[in-house]
């Protein structure tokens, strides 16, 4: 069952639900939002004690993002949508189709910036050799590696250079996640130390975002939640 294997934007393992998050009236591109990710992740739920539902993160993602000054429907559209899951079918079919290209480009970006890509890029993971861009390095991970500082590495390196809106909806999502992590709302099987790790990778990101990301007419936005995650950070 694809549901009950998806592991939402945090990387953390959903857990599945029985209830179905109820509807709210809303504007037509939100409401087409909930229904797509009703109809993908409407059963799964969040590990920590409260097992909330991941369609309450998204719209937490959203609410933080528009206190942070976002007015970019774009970069909302794309954070909604932060914990469908990702294949060519998704962005081509689904995403492009419903809400855009434009939203479609900066959602396929902010999906893949994290994952092992298809061909031996430099920057795919965290190698322990010396063999930096030689094609027949025998340290290579798999492709699908989903290894922490692996993850990290293509995030430090990838996220500062992909566009405006994926960047304001990484760092909202990031907001989000440092500030359930950091208080009680954390996945219920990890200790302090696996706490203070995630944490620390999510800051290291952002400052690689504030310190090398392009400016953008969301860079305000960008600011203002990187500050967010940095205060949460260091409170921890």
């Amino acid at each position: 069952n694809v549901k009950n294997r998806h592991a939402g934007f945090s990387g953390i393992k959903a857990k599945p639900v029985s209830t179905r998050p109820q509807f709210e009236k809303m504007i037509d591109s939100a409401e087409q939002v909930e229904i797509l990710l009703s109809k993908h992740i409407g059963g799964l739920a969040y590990p920590d004690a409260d097992e909330t539902n991941l369609i309450e993160i998204s719209r937490k993602v959203v609410k933080t993002m528009k206190e942070a000054g976002c007015k970019d429907d774009t970069a909302l559209t794309v954070a909604y949508l932060g914990d469908l899951p990702y294949s060519l079918h998704n962005w081509r079919r689904v995403v492009d189709k419903q809400f855009g290209k434009r939203v479609g480009k900066e959602w396929h970006d902010f999906k893949v910036v994290r994952q092992h890509g298809h061909k031996h890029y430099a920057d795919d993971c965290k190698l322990s050799c010396d063999c930096q861009n030689d094609p027949k390095c025998e340290h290579q991970h798999i492709e699908g590696c989903h290894n922490a500082e692996c993850v990290e590495h293509r995030l430090v390196h990838r996220a500062p250079y992909i566009g405006g809106p994926a960047r304001a909806a990484l760092l909202g999502w990031f907001a989000v996640l440092a500030e359930r992590v950091a208080g009680s709302h954390a996945p219920t099987h990890w200790q302090a130390t696996e706490k203070k790790q995630y944490l620390d990778r999510l800051q290291r990101v952002t400052a690689a975002i504030q310190e090398n990301g392009r400016n953008t007419v969301l860079s305000t936005v960008i600011e203002n939640l990187a500050n967010k995650i940095n205060k949460t950070v260091s409170s921890f």
